[in-house]
C-alpha cells in the first residue's frame, strides 16, 4: 500500500494569522511562510521523493480514485444505515446519516460523507467480543486499505 498527497498553496492565505508557523520560517513574504514550513518539515519528516514503485502505484491508483471514493462512501452509508437498526448498537456516528448533528453541513460541503464511521454499543456489551464475532471486518490500525477495518478505540486509550 502507498499513501501520498499534495498541497497546493496559492499564496492567498494570510499565514501571519496562523500561530503554528515555526519562528525560523517567519521571514520574508508572509504568503510564503506556510509553504516554507510544509517544505522544510515535509522533507525532514517524509523524505525528498517517492520510490519509483510508490510513484507508479500512486499514478495507477489516481486514475480510479473518484470511483473508489464514491463506492467506499456508498458502502459506508449502507453499513451505517444497517447498524442504526442493529439490536446491539446504541448509536452510529456517520455524517451521511440524517441523525448526525453535522448532517446538513456535510451535505452542503461534500458530495459524499467518506468511508469512516463509529458506533456505540448498547450498555453492557463487550466491544472486543462484538468485533471478534464479525465475519468480513478485519481488526487493524491503519488507513489506506481496500478492506473494511475496525479498531476498538476506547478500551485501547490511556486516560
Amino acid at each position: 500500500n502507498v499513501i501520498g498527497g499534495s498541497v497546493t498553496d496559492t499564496g492567498l492565505f494570510d499565514w501571519s494569522h496562523y500561530p503554528n508557523i515555526f519562528e525560523a520560517y517567519r521571514k520574508g513574504d508572509p504568503a510564503m511562510w506556510g509553504y516554507a514550513q510544509m517544505k522544510k518539515k515535509g522533507l525532514r519528516d517524509m523524505g525528498a521523493c517517492l520510490s519509483s514503485e510508490a510513484a507508479g502505484q500512486l499514478a495507477l491508483g489516481s486514475k480510479t480514485m473518484a470511483l473508489r471514493v464514491k463506492q467506499s462512501s456508498s458502502s459506508a452509508l449502507a453499513l451505517a444505515l444497517m447498524l442504526e437498526n442493529h439490536p446491539k448498537v446504541e448509536r452510529v456516528y456517520y455524517p451521511g446519516l440524517e441523525s448526525h448533528p453535522e448532517y446538513a453541513r456535510a451535505k452542503s460541503l461534500f458530495r459524499a460523507s467518506g468511508s469512516m464511521l463509529s458506533l456505540d454499543l448498547k450498555e453492557g456489551l463487550d466491544c472486543c467480543q462484538f468485533l471478534n464475532e464479525l465475519k468480513l471486518v478485519i481488526c487493524a490500525t491503519h488507513l489506506g486499505d481496500n478492506r473494511t477495518l475496525t479498531l476498538p478505540v476506547a478500551p485501547r486509550m490511556c486516560f
